[in-house]
């Protein structure tokens, strides 16, 4: 699709989309609910539903991952079959393939992620070579950085200060 379009049947089956941007949502065909705006947003997406991507190669391999919100660039650029994954940010959640109730706020957050689920990262490249562990969070700053991981029963906390 090109141009600025809302569009009905045959597009989506059951409810509207929006869709704005040369190839955005281009292979769509049962998705609903979806907004893509952005160049190749949405691109791949055949079945997805309830999805928003807001720039350009938001979401673009999407498949079926559903109640996914991208914002930037990239942001959840690979994602398959993820659901239900914030990111907003330039390549936030860019590898994410099948990770799902994760949240990547920052540019490149959670850059690596691929498989893993229930993550939060926060700042600029927080978490960014996580690629499969779950239940981490991480805040990330130049001034600080803070992480606060649970594996199995286990939770602990790593502050980082920087003295002025």
């Amino acid at each position: 699709m090109t141009g600025v379009q809302t569009c009905a049947l045959p597009i989506c089956s059951e409810s509207t989309a929006t869709v704005v941007g040369a190839g955005a949502m281009a292979a769509s065909n049962t998705g609903v609910q979806n907004t893509a705006i952005g160049g190749t947003a949405m691109a791949a997406n055949t079945s997805g539903f309830a999805n928003t991507a807001l720039g350009y190669g938001s979401l673009a391999t999407n498949t079926t991952g559903a109640s996914n919100t991208a914002l930037g660039r990239f942001a959840l650029n690979v994602n398959l079959g993820g659901g239900d994954n914030t990111a907003v940010g330039r390549s936030a959640l860019v590898a994410n393939t099948s990770g799902g109730s994760n949240v990547g706020i920052g540019n490149y957050a959670l850059n690596s992620n691929t498989t893993a689920s229930n993550n939060t990262a926060v700042g600029y490249q927080a978490l960014y070579s996580n690629t499969t562990s779950v239940n981490s969070v991480a805040v990330r700053s130049e001034e600080h950085t803070s992480e606060l991981q649970s594996h199995s029963f286990i939770s602990y906390a790593v502050f980082c200060l920087k003295k002025k």
